[in-house]
Protein backbone atom coordinates (compact mmCIF):
# COMPACT_ATOMS: atom_id res chain seq x y z
CA UNK A 1 0.00 0.00 0.00
CA UNK A 2 2.87 2.54 0.61
CA UNK A 3 5.18 1.06 -1.77
CA UNK A 4 4.59 3.89 -4.25
CA UNK A 5 5.64 6.83 -1.57
CA UNK A 6 9.11 8.14 -2.05
CA UNK A 7 9.83 7.95 2.06
CA UNK A 8 8.67 4.74 2.35
CA UNK A 9 11.34 1.60 1.57
CA UNK A 10 11.02 -1.90 1.66
CA UNK A 11 13.51 -4.24 -0.12
CA UNK A 12 12.85 -8.51 -0.77
CA UNK A 13 15.29 -8.84 2.38
CA UNK A 14 13.89 -6.56 4.73
CA UNK A 15 10.41 -7.72 3.55
CA UNK A 16 11.51 -11.21 4.58
CA UNK A 17 12.93 -9.82 8.18
CA UNK A 18 9.46 -8.14 8.51
CA UNK A 19 10.98 -4.89 8.59
CA UNK A 20 10.56 -1.13 6.48
CA UNK A 21 12.33 1.81 6.37
CA UNK A 22 11.02 5.25 6.45
CA UNK A 23 13.33 8.03 4.88
CA UNK A 24 12.54 11.12 7.65
CA UNK A 25 13.85 14.54 6.96
CA UNK A 26 16.78 13.23 9.51
CA UNK A 27 17.44 10.31 7.69
CA UNK A 28 16.75 6.66 7.09
CA UNK A 29 14.18 5.06 9.94
CA UNK A 30 13.70 1.09 10.40
CA UNK A 31 11.43 -0.40 11.81
CA UNK A 32 10.21 -3.72 12.76
CA UNK A 33 6.92 -5.13 12.17
CA UNK A 34 6.32 -8.03 14.14
CA UNK A 35 4.71 -7.04 17.55
CA UNK A 36 4.31 -3.77 16.12
CA UNK A 37 0.79 -3.25 16.95
CA UNK A 38 0.56 -5.02 19.96
CA UNK A 39 3.51 -2.99 21.16
CA UNK A 40 1.93 0.06 21.01
CA UNK A 41 -0.57 -0.93 22.45
CA UNK A 42 0.63 -1.99 26.20
CA UNK A 43 -1.24 -1.25 28.71
CA UNK A 44 0.01 1.78 30.84
CA UNK A 45 1.08 0.67 34.40
CA UNK A 46 -1.51 1.26 36.55
CA UNK A 47 1.03 1.28 40.24
CA UNK A 48 2.78 4.25 37.98
CA UNK A 49 -0.62 6.28 37.89
CA UNK A 50 -1.65 5.34 40.90
CA UNK A 51 1.64 6.67 42.46
CA UNK A 52 1.50 9.86 40.87
CA UNK A 53 -2.73 10.08 41.58
CA UNK A 54 -2.09 9.09 45.47
CA UNK A 55 0.98 11.93 45.73
CA UNK A 56 0.74 14.79 48.53
CA UNK A 57 2.52 17.36 46.12
CA UNK A 58 -0.20 18.92 44.02
CA UNK A 59 2.06 19.37 41.20
CA UNK A 60 3.00 15.03 41.23
CA UNK A 61 -1.01 14.82 41.09
CA UNK A 62 -1.55 17.06 38.23
CA UNK A 63 1.13 14.78 36.49
CA UNK A 64 -0.63 11.90 36.90
CA UNK A 65 -3.86 13.24 35.91
CA UNK A 66 -1.78 14.17 32.91
CA UNK A 67 -0.33 10.60 32.23
CA UNK A 68 -3.90 8.83 32.55
CA UNK A 69 -6.37 10.74 30.49
CA UNK A 70 -8.92 7.75 30.79
CA UNK A 71 -9.52 7.67 26.76
CA UNK A 72 -11.16 4.47 25.60
CA UNK A 73 -9.84 2.34 23.63
CA UNK A 74 -11.49 1.22 20.15
CA UNK A 75 -9.57 -1.59 19.44
CA UNK A 76 -10.50 -5.11 19.95
CA UNK A 77 -8.04 -6.16 22.60
CA UNK A 78 -7.13 -9.36 23.66
CA UNK A 79 -8.68 -10.32 27.45
CA UNK A 80 -7.85 -6.44 28.16
CA UNK A 81 -10.94 -4.00 29.09
CA UNK A 82 -12.47 -1.22 26.68
CA UNK A 83 -11.82 1.29 28.89
CA UNK A 84 -8.04 0.79 29.97
CA UNK A 85 -5.89 3.87 28.61
CA UNK A 86 -3.05 1.94 25.88
CA UNK A 87 0.01 3.74 24.75
CA UNK A 88 -0.77 4.19 21.21
CA UNK A 89 -4.12 5.52 21.92
CA UNK A 90 -2.04 7.84 24.62
CA UNK A 91 0.08 8.78 21.59
CA UNK A 92 -2.69 9.30 18.94
CA UNK A 93 -4.76 11.26 21.59
CA UNK A 94 -1.47 13.50 22.33
CA UNK A 95 -1.14 14.13 18.62
CA UNK A 96 -4.56 15.21 17.81
CA UNK A 97 -4.77 17.61 20.73
CA UNK A 98 -0.92 18.80 19.78
CA UNK A 99 -2.50 19.24 16.17
CA UNK A 100 -5.34 21.17 17.42
CA UNK A 101 -3.55 23.37 19.62
CA UNK A 102 -0.75 24.32 16.22
CA UNK A 103 -4.21 24.99 14.48
CA UNK A 104 -5.58 27.73 17.41
CA UNK A 105 -2.15 28.82 17.71
CA UNK A 106 0.87 30.59 15.28
CA UNK A 107 3.63 28.99 16.64
CA UNK A 108 7.40 29.51 16.56
CA UNK A 109 10.28 27.20 16.86
CA UNK A 110 13.56 28.11 18.50
CA UNK A 111 16.50 26.20 16.98
CA UNK A 112 19.58 25.96 19.64
CA UNK A 113 22.98 25.39 17.29
CA UNK A 114 26.32 25.14 18.53
CA UNK A 115 28.80 27.84 16.68
CA UNK A 116 31.38 24.89 17.10
CA UNK A 117 33.06 22.17 19.15
CA UNK A 118 35.31 24.10 21.09
CA UNK A 119 32.58 26.25 22.49
CA UNK A 120 34.42 29.72 21.75
CA UNK A 121 33.20 33.16 20.76
CA UNK A 122 33.42 34.59 17.18
CA UNK A 123 34.44 31.34 15.87
CA UNK A 124 31.49 30.73 13.45
CA UNK A 125 31.44 26.70 11.40
CA UNK A 126 29.47 26.91 8.80
CA UNK A 127 29.67 23.15 8.01
CA UNK A 128 28.66 22.22 11.38
CA UNK A 129 25.59 24.49 11.63
CA UNK A 130 24.31 23.10 7.88
CA UNK A 131 24.34 19.79 9.00
CA UNK A 132 22.84 20.80 12.72
CA UNK A 133 19.96 22.34 10.25
CA UNK A 134 19.72 19.48 7.90
CA UNK A 135 19.67 16.75 10.49
CA UNK A 136 17.04 19.31 12.77
CA UNK A 137 14.82 19.38 9.91
CA UNK A 138 14.71 22.28 9.59
CA UNK A 139 15.98 22.46 6.10
CA UNK A 140 13.23 20.07 5.20
CA UNK A 141 10.37 22.11 6.47
CA UNK A 142 11.50 24.92 4.57
CA UNK A 143 11.65 23.22 1.36
CA UNK A 144 8.04 21.65 2.36
CA UNK A 145 6.92 24.66 3.21
CA UNK A 146 7.86 26.43 -0.07
CA UNK A 147 6.69 23.57 -2.11
CA UNK A 148 3.10 23.61 -1.08
CA UNK A 149 0.61 26.33 0.78
CA UNK A 150 2.66 26.73 4.17
CA UNK A 151 -0.22 29.47 5.59
CA UNK A 152 -3.77 28.54 5.73
CA UNK A 153 -6.59 30.77 7.52
CA UNK A 154 -10.10 30.84 8.08
CA UNK A 155 -12.13 33.49 6.05
CA UNK A 156 -12.91 35.19 9.31
CA UNK A 157 -8.88 35.41 10.72
CA UNK A 158 -7.65 36.16 7.32
CA UNK A 159 -9.96 39.55 7.37
CA UNK A 160 -8.89 39.90 10.66
CA UNK A 161 -5.62 39.71 9.99
CA UNK A 162 -4.78 41.50 6.48
CA UNK A 163 -7.94 43.89 6.95
CA UNK A 164 -5.74 46.56 7.25
CA UNK A 165 -3.89 46.67 3.82
CA UNK A 166 -7.07 47.60 2.47
CA UNK A 167 -9.00 49.40 4.90
CA UNK A 168 -10.64 52.23 2.68
CA UNK A 169 -11.46 49.44 0.13
CA UNK A 170 -13.45 47.34 2.06
CA UNK A 171 -15.62 50.02 3.62
CA UNK A 172 -17.91 49.42 0.42
CA UNK A 173 -17.94 45.89 0.27
CA UNK A 174 -20.23 43.42 1.02
CA UNK A 175 -18.17 40.18 0.92
CA UNK A 176 -14.85 41.25 2.53
CA UNK A 177 -12.96 38.32 1.80
CA UNK A 178 -13.16 38.01 -2.02
CA UNK A 179 -12.29 41.68 -2.21
CA UNK A 180 -9.65 41.51 0.34
CA UNK A 181 -8.10 38.16 -1.56
CA UNK A 182 -8.08 40.36 -4.81
CA UNK A 183 -6.71 43.07 -3.66
CA UNK A 184 -4.09 41.61 -2.00
CA UNK A 185 -3.45 39.50 -5.17
CA UNK A 186 -2.76 42.10 -7.27
CA UNK A 187 -0.40 44.05 -4.76
CA UNK A 188 1.31 41.12 -4.81
CA UNK A 189 1.57 40.96 -8.60
CA UNK A 190 2.63 44.75 -8.82
CA UNK A 191 4.80 44.30 -6.18
CA UNK A 192 6.68 41.32 -8.56
CA UNK A 193 6.54 42.79 -11.64
CA UNK A 194 5.27 46.90 -11.68
CA UNK A 195 5.46 46.55 -15.27
CA UNK A 196 4.03 43.52 -16.40
CA UNK A 197 0.41 43.39 -17.60
CA UNK A 198 -1.96 41.99 -15.62
CA UNK A 199 -2.15 37.88 -15.75
CA UNK A 200 -5.37 36.08 -16.53
CA UNK A 201 -5.40 34.15 -13.11
CA UNK A 202 -4.30 36.63 -10.54
CA UNK A 203 -4.78 34.32 -7.53
CA UNK A 204 -2.18 31.66 -8.95
CA UNK A 205 0.46 34.34 -10.14
CA UNK A 206 0.03 35.58 -6.87
CA UNK A 207 0.47 32.45 -4.55
CA UNK A 208 -3.10 32.56 -3.35
CA UNK A 209 -6.10 30.51 -3.29
CA UNK A 210 -9.33 30.68 -1.56
CA UNK A 211 -11.39 27.26 -0.71
CA UNK A 212 -15.26 27.75 1.32
CA UNK A 213 -13.60 27.90 4.71
CA UNK A 214 -10.00 28.71 4.37
CA UNK A 215 -7.54 31.11 2.81
CA UNK A 216 -4.47 28.79 0.95
CA UNK A 217 -0.91 31.00 0.50
CA UNK A 218 2.40 30.48 -0.40
CA UNK A 219 5.44 31.45 1.16
CA UNK A 220 5.96 34.04 -1.12
CA UNK A 221 2.73 35.43 -1.22
CA UNK A 222 2.54 35.31 2.96
CA UNK A 223 5.99 37.22 2.96
CA UNK A 224 4.27 40.25 0.51
CA UNK A 225 1.44 40.26 2.87
CA UNK A 226 3.33 40.05 5.97
CA UNK A 227 5.67 42.77 4.65
CA UNK A 228 2.61 44.71 3.24
CA UNK A 229 0.82 44.22 6.86
CA UNK A 230 4.14 44.95 8.58
CA UNK A 231 4.45 48.58 6.60
CA UNK A 232 0.78 49.47 7.06
CA UNK A 233 1.06 48.53 11.06
CA UNK A 234 4.82 50.39 10.66
CA UNK A 235 2.93 53.71 9.39
CA UNK A 236 0.18 52.78 12.07
CA UNK A 237 2.58 52.64 15.29
CA UNK A 238 4.37 55.64 13.42
CA UNK A 239 1.71 57.78 13.67
CA UNK A 240 0.76 56.18 17.00
CA UNK A 241 4.19 56.95 17.84
CA UNK A 242 4.09 60.34 16.54
CA UNK A 243 0.69 61.34 18.08
CA UNK A 244 1.61 59.89 21.83
CA UNK A 245 5.69 62.15 21.24
CA UNK A 246 3.30 64.40 19.81
CA UNK A 247 1.19 64.25 23.42
CA UNK A 248 4.39 63.97 25.32
CA UNK A 249 5.86 66.98 23.57
CA UNK A 250 2.95 68.76 24.45
CA UNK A 251 2.78 67.92 27.61
CA UNK A 252 6.02 68.79 28.37
CA UNK A 253 5.90 72.29 26.11
CA UNK A 254 2.72 72.82 28.42
CA UNK A 255 4.50 72.12 31.97
CA UNK A 256 7.39 74.05 30.54
CA UNK A 257 4.76 76.75 29.70
CA UNK A 258 3.14 76.36 33.06
CA UNK A 259 6.53 76.46 34.84
CA UNK A 260 7.55 79.81 32.86
CA UNK A 261 3.99 81.38 33.82
CA UNK A 262 4.58 80.49 36.82
CA UNK A 263 8.34 81.52 37.24
CA UNK A 264 7.08 84.88 35.52
CA UNK A 265 4.43 85.78 37.82
CA UNK A 266 6.53 84.62 41.06
CA UNK A 267 8.57 86.91 39.52
CA UNK A 268 6.12 89.79 39.18
CA UNK A 269 4.61 88.95 42.48
CA UNK A 270 8.11 89.77 43.72
CA UNK A 271 8.31 92.50 42.23
CA UNK A 272 4.61 93.68 42.80
CA UNK A 273 5.72 92.68 46.54
CA UNK A 274 8.56 94.89 46.85
CA UNK A 275 7.32 97.62 44.48
CA UNK A 276 4.27 98.04 47.19
CA UNK A 277 6.60 97.52 50.66
CA UNK A 278 8.47 100.73 48.65
CA UNK A 279 4.71 102.50 48.56
CA UNK A 280 3.81 101.41 51.74
CA UNK A 281 7.01 103.16 53.21
CA UNK A 282 6.60 105.84 51.23
CA UNK A 283 3.08 106.01 52.48
CA UNK A 284 4.11 105.69 55.70
CA UNK A 285 6.61 108.16 55.93
CA UNK A 286 4.71 110.48 54.38
CA UNK A 287 1.78 109.76 57.17
CA UNK A 288 4.23 110.36 60.12
CA UNK A 289 5.70 113.28 58.39
CA UNK A 290 2.20 114.60 57.91
CA UNK A 291 1.61 113.68 61.79
CA UNK A 292 4.22 115.26 63.19
CA UNK A 293 3.92 118.65 61.04
CA UNK A 294 0.02 118.51 62.25
CA UNK A 295 0.77 117.68 65.89
CA UNK A 296 3.41 120.64 65.81
CA UNK A 297 1.06 122.67 64.41
CA UNK A 298 -1.72 121.70 66.17
CA UNK A 299 -0.11 122.56 69.73
CA UNK A 300 0.77 125.94 67.85
CA UNK A 301 -2.82 126.30 66.89
CA UNK A 302 -3.94 125.29 70.47
CA UNK A 303 -1.59 127.72 72.14
CA UNK A 304 -2.78 130.58 69.74
CA UNK A 305 -6.46 129.86 70.29
CA UNK A 306 -5.94 129.42 73.75
CA UNK A 307 -4.51 133.12 74.17
CA UNK A 308 -6.96 134.46 71.87
CA UNK A 309 -9.86 133.17 73.72
CA UNK A 310 -8.06 134.24 76.87
CA UNK A 311 -7.56 137.96 75.30
CA UNK A 312 -11.04 138.30 74.22
CA UNK A 313 -12.44 137.15 77.36
CA UNK A 314 -10.53 139.53 79.28
CA UNK A 315 -11.42 142.06 76.79
CA UNK A 316 -15.33 141.11 76.51
CA UNK A 317 -14.96 140.49 80.35
CA UNK A 318 -13.78 144.34 80.93
CA UNK A 319 -15.65 145.99 78.31
CA UNK A 320 -18.99 144.26 80.35
CA UNK A 321 -17.71 145.79 83.18
CA UNK A 322 -17.26 148.69 82.18
CA UNK A 323 -20.97 148.60 80.66
CA UNK A 324 -22.49 147.49 83.50
CA UNK A 325 -20.71 150.04 85.87
CA UNK A 326 -21.70 152.80 83.71
CA UNK A 327 -25.52 150.99 82.98
CA UNK A 328 -25.66 150.65 87.21
CA UNK A 329 -24.20 154.45 87.63
CA UNK A 330 -27.36 155.35 85.26
CA UNK A 331 -29.53 153.61 87.20
CA UNK A 332 -28.74 155.14 90.21
CA UNK A 333 -29.34 158.46 88.71
CA UNK A 334 -32.33 157.85 87.10
CA UNK A 335 -33.89 156.25 90.82
CA UNK A 336 -32.25 158.91 92.53
CA UNK A 337 -34.11 161.07 89.75
CA UNK A 338 -37.22 159.08 90.12
CA UNK A 339 -37.16 159.31 93.94
CA UNK A 340 -36.91 162.99 93.52
CA UNK A 341 -39.57 163.44 91.37
CA UNK A 342 -41.63 161.37 93.46
CA UNK A 343 -41.03 163.31 96.29
CA UNK A 344 -42.06 166.41 94.81
CA UNK A 345 -44.97 164.59 93.51
CA UNK A 346 -46.25 163.39 96.85
CA UNK A 347 -45.62 167.48 98.37
CA UNK A 348 -47.61 168.75 95.56
CA UNK A 349 -50.54 166.04 96.28
CA UNK A 350 -50.16 166.68 99.65
CA UNK A 351 -50.49 170.69 99.06
CA UNK A 352 -53.05 170.18 96.95
CA UNK A 353 -55.03 167.81 99.25
CA UNK A 354 -54.76 170.38 102.51
CA UNK A 355 -56.05 173.25 100.43
CA UNK A 356 -59.17 170.81 98.94
CA UNK A 357 -59.72 169.54 102.92
CA UNK A 358 -59.85 173.41 104.10
CA UNK A 359 -61.48 174.27 101.11
CA UNK A 360 -64.18 171.59 102.33
CA UNK A 361 -63.68 172.55 106.25
CA UNK A 362 -64.54 176.38 105.33
CA UNK A 363 -67.55 174.59 102.93
CA UNK A 364 -68.77 172.84 105.80
CA UNK A 365 -68.68 175.57 108.70
CA UNK A 366 -71.03 177.10 106.38
CA UNK A 367 -73.24 174.50 105.81
CA UNK A 368 -73.89 174.66 109.51
CA UNK A 369 -75.03 177.77 109.31
CA UNK A 370 -77.28 177.51 106.65
CA UNK A 371 -80.82 176.22 107.05
CA UNK A 372 -81.78 172.57 108.39
CA UNK A 373 -82.94 170.14 105.69
CA UNK A 374 -83.63 166.46 106.29
CA UNK A 375 -80.02 164.77 104.80
CA UNK A 376 -81.23 161.63 104.83
CA UNK A 377 -81.72 160.92 100.72
CA UNK A 378 -78.44 162.78 100.01
CA UNK A 379 -76.73 160.36 102.88
CA UNK A 380 -77.85 157.23 101.06
CA UNK A 381 -76.43 158.85 97.35
CA UNK A 382 -73.10 159.64 98.93
CA UNK A 383 -73.53 155.68 100.81
CA UNK A 384 -74.16 154.36 97.46
CA UNK A 385 -70.94 156.67 95.86
CA UNK A 386 -68.83 156.21 98.58
CA UNK A 387 -69.32 152.10 98.47
CA UNK A 388 -68.80 152.31 94.37
CA UNK A 389 -65.27 154.36 95.07
CA UNK A 390 -64.49 151.74 97.55
CA UNK A 391 -64.67 148.88 94.85
CA UNK A 392 -63.20 150.87 92.66
CA UNK A 393 -60.41 151.58 94.49
CA UNK A 394 -59.87 147.45 95.94
CA UNK A 395 -60.25 146.34 92.35
CA UNK A 396 -57.47 148.97 91.83
CA UNK A 397 -55.48 147.41 94.76
CA UNK A 398 -55.76 144.18 93.34
CA UNK A 399 -54.86 145.12 89.97
CA UNK A 400 -51.71 146.89 91.80
CA UNK A 401 -51.00 143.90 93.66
CA UNK A 402 -51.10 141.84 90.86
CA UNK A 403 -48.86 143.97 88.73
CA UNK A 404 -46.37 144.58 91.86
CA UNK A 405 -45.98 140.54 92.18
CA UNK A 406 -45.63 139.90 88.36
CA UNK A 407 -43.24 143.28 88.33
CA UNK A 408 -40.93 141.49 91.02
CA UNK A 409 -41.34 138.07 89.12
CA UNK A 410 -39.88 139.58 86.43
CA UNK A 411 -36.91 141.78 88.23
CA UNK A 412 -36.14 137.87 89.73
CA UNK A 413 -35.77 136.55 86.03
CA UNK A 414 -33.81 139.76 85.10
CA UNK A 415 -31.55 139.38 87.94
CA UNK A 416 -30.78 135.47 86.53
CA UNK A 417 -30.74 136.43 83.15
CA UNK A 418 -27.97 138.97 83.83
CA UNK A 419 -26.06 136.83 86.07
CA UNK A 420 -26.29 134.37 82.93
CA UNK A 421 -25.05 136.98 80.82
CA UNK A 422 -21.80 137.82 83.32
CA UNK A 423 -20.34 134.44 82.25
CA UNK A 424 -17.65 134.33 79.88
CA UNK A 425 -18.72 131.81 77.80
CA UNK A 426 -21.89 131.16 76.53
CA UNK A 427 -22.97 128.51 74.24
CA UNK A 428 -25.46 129.45 71.30
CA UNK A 429 -28.17 127.21 72.78
CA UNK A 430 -28.19 129.30 75.61
CA UNK A 431 -27.61 132.10 73.79
CA UNK A 432 -31.19 131.74 71.87
CA UNK A 433 -32.53 130.30 74.81
CA UNK A 434 -31.45 133.61 76.80
CA UNK A 435 -33.21 136.10 73.57
CA UNK A 436 -36.22 133.87 73.95
CA UNK A 437 -36.74 134.60 77.81
CA UNK A 438 -35.49 138.05 76.81
CA UNK A 439 -38.52 138.58 74.04
CA UNK A 440 -41.00 136.81 76.31
CA UNK A 441 -40.32 139.02 79.08
CA UNK A 442 -40.69 141.84 76.54
CA UNK A 443 -43.55 140.78 75.79
CA UNK A 444 -44.83 140.33 79.44
CA UNK A 445 -43.76 143.91 79.85
CA UNK A 446 -45.81 144.83 77.36
CA UNK A 447 -48.68 143.04 78.93
CA UNK A 448 -47.75 144.66 82.30
CA UNK A 449 -47.97 148.31 80.44
CA UNK A 450 -51.38 147.42 78.99
CA UNK A 451 -52.53 146.84 82.53
CA UNK A 452 -50.95 149.80 83.47
CA UNK A 453 -52.41 151.90 80.95
CA UNK A 454 -56.32 150.04 81.65
CA UNK A 455 -55.57 150.96 85.20
CA UNK A 456 -54.90 154.16 84.61
CA UNK A 457 -57.53 154.78 82.65
CA UNK A 458 -59.62 152.63 85.76
CA UNK A 459 -57.99 155.77 87.50
CA UNK A 460 -59.42 158.27 85.74
CA UNK A 461 -62.83 157.02 85.53
CA UNK A 462 -63.03 157.30 89.15
CA UNK A 463 -61.48 160.48 89.38
CA UNK A 464 -64.22 161.99 86.49
CA UNK A 465 -66.76 160.20 89.12
CA UNK A 466 -65.28 161.41 91.94
CA UNK A 467 -65.66 164.87 90.54
CA UNK A 468 -69.15 164.28 89.24
CA UNK A 469 -70.19 163.66 92.55
CA UNK A 470 -68.31 166.47 94.28
CA UNK A 471 -70.29 168.61 92.05
CA UNK A 472 -73.43 166.73 93.54
CA UNK A 473 -72.28 167.30 96.44
CA UNK A 474 -71.84 170.95 96.26
CA UNK A 475 -75.05 171.25 94.93
CA UNK A 476 -76.95 169.53 97.43
CA UNK A 477 -74.63 171.79 99.51
CA UNK A 478 -76.25 175.06 97.95
CA UNK A 479 -79.85 173.79 97.89
CA UNK A 480 -80.03 172.41 101.19
CA UNK A 481 -78.44 174.01 104.66
CA UNK A 482 -78.76 171.30 107.08
CA UNK A 483 -77.97 170.73 110.64
CA UNK A 484 -74.44 170.52 112.38
CA UNK A 485 -74.67 166.31 112.42
CA UNK A 486 -75.19 166.54 108.70
CA UNK A 487 -72.68 168.01 107.99
CA UNK A 488 -70.22 166.40 110.13
CA UNK A 489 -71.17 162.96 108.39
CA UNK A 490 -70.29 164.34 105.06
CA UNK A 491 -66.73 166.09 105.96
CA UNK A 492 -65.94 162.83 107.67
CA UNK A 493 -67.11 161.09 104.49
CA UNK A 494 -65.22 163.41 102.13
CA UNK A 495 -62.28 162.38 104.52
CA UNK A 496 -62.47 159.30 104.55
CA UNK A 497 -62.87 159.45 100.22
CA UNK A 498 -59.77 161.59 100.22
CA UNK A 499 -57.53 159.20 102.29
CA UNK A 500 -58.57 156.61 99.89
CA UNK A 501 -57.37 158.48 97.05
CA UNK A 502 -54.73 158.96 98.77
CA UNK A 503 -53.43 155.38 99.22
CA UNK A 504 -54.60 155.02 95.41
CA UNK A 505 -52.49 157.24 94.13
CA UNK A 506 -49.17 156.14 95.94
CA UNK A 507 -50.18 152.96 94.26
CA UNK A 508 -50.18 153.64 91.04
CA UNK A 509 -47.30 155.92 91.37
CA UNK A 510 -45.19 152.72 92.33
CA UNK A 511 -46.62 150.54 89.51
CA UNK A 512 -45.37 153.38 87.21
CA UNK A 513 -42.02 153.46 88.96
CA UNK A 514 -41.47 149.76 88.52
CA UNK A 515 -42.87 149.48 85.11
CA UNK A 516 -39.87 152.73 84.24
CA UNK A 517 -37.38 150.39 86.37
CA UNK A 518 -38.52 147.16 84.13
CA UNK A 519 -38.28 148.84 81.22
CA UNK A 520 -35.16 150.51 81.91
CA UNK A 521 -33.49 146.75 82.86
CA UNK A 522 -34.60 145.14 79.43
CA UNK A 523 -33.47 147.71 77.60
CA UNK A 524 -30.04 147.55 79.52
CA UNK A 525 -29.82 143.89 78.45
CA UNK A 526 -30.79 143.81 75.51
CA UNK A 527 -27.77 146.01 74.96
CA UNK A 528 -25.49 143.94 77.01
CA UNK A 529 -26.78 140.93 74.21
CA UNK A 530 -26.19 143.08 70.82
CA UNK A 531 -22.60 143.73 72.64
CA UNK A 532 -22.05 139.86 73.39
CA UNK A 533 -23.69 139.23 69.86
Amino acid sequence: KCGSHPRFEASPLQMGKMQFVIHHYAGPVRYEVEGFVEKNKDDIPRGAAALLENSSNQFVQLLGKISNPQQASSSNSRGRSRGRPTVGGQFAAQLAELRSRIEKTSPHYIRCLKPNQHLKPDDFNSAMIADQLRYAGVLEAIRVSRVGYSQRYAHTDFVRRYRFIAMEELKTVEEPTDALVEIIARKIVIAENPNAAEPSDLMAAAGIQKGRTKVFLRQHAFDYMESFRTGVLSLAAVKIQAAGRRFLARCRFLFKIQKIIMAQASGRRFLARKHLKSIRQHKAAITIESNLRMAKIRREYTKRKFLAIWFQRTHRGNQGRARFTSFYKKRQDDIALDKLQYDAAVTVQCLFRTQKAKATVGAIREAREASHVSFYGDSEAIKILKKEKRTAALQADKNAAIAKQTARERNLEVDTLKQKLQRAEINSEQQKTTREQLLNLQGENEDLKEELKTALAELAGLKLQLAEKNAEIKKLKGQTRGGTAAGSSYVSTQYDDHEDLKGLDERINSLAINAQQEKKELESLMLSLAILR
